[in-house]
């Protein structure tokens, strides 16, 4: 009676396993890898799409992707026939590469391109783009017929990943797309974030329920778990993309504000915890947001060195774009466009964080008492985010280590945690001598090095006056209406030490000093709030009003954070002694733009006007001798200056605009060609690693089931396998005779387990007797023996080649 219900209980087993192999489970499983594959191909497209703003890529070319991802799980478990249909489809691909090969080069110069400006206009790494053959009518079609190559390539690797559990091949794409962006700041829609992030949970789940190595996680209805799981996470996905629908619109063009605020308090958290050690002062980097009351506190922000102790401004944050809510930087496009000019104007020594110091070497102001001075830096508890560099800086920008190379206007930290201990040469305080620099410069234009320097300096007047003198039109309207003191239509040349007078005097008038004032209400803008509501506040305000003022009246200007080393500070310091710099000396003041000489800071805050030395006007040129850069001119009503302001030449227009195209040299050309070539050895050696793997499942397949008189020779075959592989030499006549050249190498307790597989083996293919379970699981456990210590006896790359090459296990 036992008897019978244990065979009508191996009957049942047998029969669920052929249905979980049957139609049904086909049916699912082809569903739920074709669901998961799909969602992990598109999150991945639509992210690159996003990331380098692929925009000539039409999203048909896309499509190619899923029809291959549905068509490799349709033909699952027909692997000859799958095959077949591969490699026919590679030689088709391999025939219009060949047909359409200007077709596709071109694409591929096209996203190359694209690519190369995106990566250039986040990051200032310039590549080489190339021009493109093609007419701009074909621009689409090409891009988007080089694309349809890429996504089958995407979607064939998404298939692998789900096909094949390779979770872990997902995360090593992945997490370096997120690295990478971090890095550079090109980031995607959150939608294709979200998208990525479920399509990742998707095949963790996969991966998860279907733990091969140590049996079906939820016996024999996991494609059905798999299904069910995936629907959920499904269902949570869509729920996500519904609420952020609901509080960020796509076709709206602000996010919530609950969103756009807790991102906002969000990234100033992060920047708190990598760049600031313990608060030194309440300075927000010309965020008006978090403005409030002025803390400046006695707690020490950097420690300076100077073999020759001088006062000087020490910048830090410098603000280039006025909003309503802040100073921003310009945008990183304009740079970009700017990458021909900089990068010939460095070319010819031309740094503008080094012009004081350059027009000081040409002229006859720079003595031996104005040398270079060695200065150090320990950034305590400053904002590390920064350098802080005077005006008179000596140092090249490309000579510090870890920071960012293309802006003109701060010395920026590239490291995570920004840069504490720093060293450069300077001058000794040259910003309250620029009279004197400038009447030195207008009688040495006569000189080839000075004539050299005025022609680079007129190129990158040009950049400053066109992007530093920009104001929005409310607040060019606010000043018009509500400063009486500055007319628009003035047309006579206003000096810079009358701008200046004007500037302050109507500020000391009109404006109230202090610490302690009322944040700005929200979505009011910043200056109207200051002008006409308070008209109080401090130097992040004062600062503010004085910049936006120089700009209305055509002189370039920008706001600047940072902080001090006054005479009081340096007086009675020696040579080479330690200066603690504590919070109580940051400071906020506006730079201006003095036409050839450089860019030079300007006290407005009034509590702090006799605090550094007052600018030396006794050797101001006069009368003939004046040069035009001692005047500024009144801006138009179009906000063009004229005069200085409109040295634009043709030259700088050339290399302004000027991007780096050129046309793919012969040994380019090749380089392409090997890579295609690559690329297609590297698919078809994929097709043959897909058929040689699946040959590997389906021998251990063979080992599994309940017929033990079928399995045991299966083992065995294998075990042979391993040890001939092993160096063991084949032999014939009887499996015994192998037991000589097995003593040679293993040991004694491994020869006599050899022996019992024998016999068991030999029972199994001429014996009428059943084999019983205990003897299958002995074989079993023999063979897995074998193959770890196999697995054991091998290096790194002589297991890669045992398991990718040869296909051992």
């Amino acid at each position: 009676m036992n008897d019978h219900l244990q065979a009508v209980g191996s009957h049942i087993h047998i029969l669920n396993r052929k249905a979980e192999s049957g139609q049904g489970a086909t049916h699912w499983r082809f569903m739920g890898n074709v669901l998961i594959s799909g969602l992990l191909y598109t999150a991945l497209v639509l992210n690159i799409l996003s990331m380098f703003r692929l925009e000539d890529v039409s999203f048909l070319a896309v499509i190619p992707g899923f029809f291959l991802i549905a068509f490799l799980n349709n033909v699952f478990g027909r692997s000859t026939l799958r095959f077949a249909l591969l490699a026919s489809f590679l030689f088709l691909l391999i025939i219009f590469l060949v047909i359409q090969h200007k077709l596709m080069i071109a694409g591929l110069l096209l996203i190359n391109n694209q690519i190369a400006e995106t990566i250039g206009i986040h990051t200032g790494f310039m590549i080489k783009q190339y021009a493109i053959s093609i007419d701009a009518d074909q621009y689409r079609l090409a891009a988007s017929s080089f694309w349809n190559c890429v996504s089958v390539m995407l979607a064939f690797g998404c298939h692998v990943i789900v096909r094949y559990r390779k979770a872990l091949l997902m995360w090593i794409v992945i997490l370096p797309l997120f690295v990478f962006q971090i890095y550079t700041g090109m980031t995607p829609s959150i939608y294709h974030h979200v998208l990525l992030f479920f399509s990742a949970l998707f095949v963790v789940n996969d991966s998860f329920i279907h733990r091969t190595d140590r049996g079906p996680l939820f016996g024999n209805r996991k494609n059905g778990v798999v299904l069910s799981v995936s629907l959920i996470v499904l269902v949570l996905c869509s729920s996500t993309f519904l609420i952020l629908n609901m509080i960020e619109p796509i076709s709206g063009y602000s996010k919530n504000e609950t969103i756009a605020d807790l991102q906002y308090a969000l990234t100033n958290k992060v920047a708190e915890f990598r760049y600031e050690k313990e608060k030194t002062n309440t300075f927000t980097q010309g965020d008006f947001r978090n403005l409030g009351e002025l803390k400046l506190l006695d707690v020490p922000a950097l420690e300076v060195i100077m073999d020759q102790p001088t006062s000087l401004y020490l910048r830090g944050y410098v603000g280039s774009v006025y909003t309503k809510e802040r100073w921003t930087d310009l945008d990183q496009r304009v740079y970009y466009d700017s990458h021909g000019l900089f990068y010939w104007l460095n070319k010819s020594h031309f740094h503008a964080l080094n012009q004081l110091n350059t027009v000081s070497d040409m002229t006859t102001v720079a003595s031996k008492k104005n040398q270079n001075i060695q200065i150090t830096i320990h950034n305590v508890n400053a904002n590390s985010k920064y350098l802080y560099v005077p005006y008179e800086l000596a140092t090249r920008k490309d000579q510090f280590d870890k920071v960012k190379t293309f802006a003109d206007s701060k010395v920026m930290s590239t490291a995570f945690f920004g840069e504490r201990f720093y060293k450069y040469q300077s001058k000794v305080n040259l910003v309250t001598k620029y009279p004197a620099l400038a009447s030195q410069l207008y009688e040495a234009k006569n000189h080839v090095a000075v004539d050299e320097y005025l022609k680079n300096e007129s190129h990158y007047n040009a950049f400053v006056y066109e992007n530093y003198t920009s104001i929005p039109r409310e607040t060019r309207l606010l000043l018009q209406n509500h400063l009486g003191m500055i007319k628009e239509e003035q047309e006579t040349r206003r000096s810079y030490e009358q701008a200046i007078e004007e500037v302050r005097s109507y500020l000391r008038k009109n404006l109230t000093y202090n610490m302690n004032v009322e944040p700005v209400q929200k979505d009011k803008d910043f200056l109207m709030h200051f002008l006409e509501d308070t008209k109080e506040g401090y130097a992040t305000h004062f600062a503010t009003a004085a910049t936006v003022m120089f700009r209305y009246l055509g002189i370039p200007s920008r706001y600047v954070e940072g902080y001090l080393i006054t005479p009081k500070d340096v007086k009675g310091t020696s040579p080479f002694e330690k200066m603690t710099i504590n919070g109580t000396n940051a400071h906020a003041w506006t730079e201006i733009y003095i036409d050839e000489i450089g860019w030079i800071p300007i006290e407005v805050t009034p509590p702090y006007y006799h605090m550094m030395e007052k600018t030396d006007l006794s050797n101001y040129p006069t009368g003939a001798a004046a040069p035009d850069h001692h005047q500024s001119v009144a801006p138009s009503s179009s906000n063009a200056p004229s005069g200085k302001q409109e040295v634009i030449d043709r030259e700088h227009k050339k290399t302004k605009k000027q991007k780096p195209k050129e046309k793919m040299s012969l040994l380019e050309k090749w380089t392409i060609a090997i890579i295609i070539v690559i690329g297609l050895l590297l698919a078809g050696y994929m097709l043959y690693l897909m058929k040689k793997r699946r040959d590997v499942r389906k021998r251990k397949e063979s080992f599994e089931g309940t017929n033990y008189k079928e399995l045991i020779p299966n083992l065995f075959a294998y075990i042979m396998l391993l040890l001939h592989y092993d160096g063991i030499p084949k032999k014939g006549g009887s499996t015994f005779s192998y037991v000589e050249a097995l003593e040679k190498k293993y040991s004694k307790e491994y020869i006599q387990q050899f022996e019992q597989v024998v016999k068991i083996n030999q029972k199994s293919i001429y014996s009428h007797h059943e084999i019983t379970e205990e003897q299958y699981i002995q074989v079993k456990h023999f063979m897995n023996q074998t193959l770890s210590d196999l697995v054991k006896s091998k290096n790194m790359l002589q297991r890669v080649k045992m398991k990718f090459y040869d296909f051992i296990y």
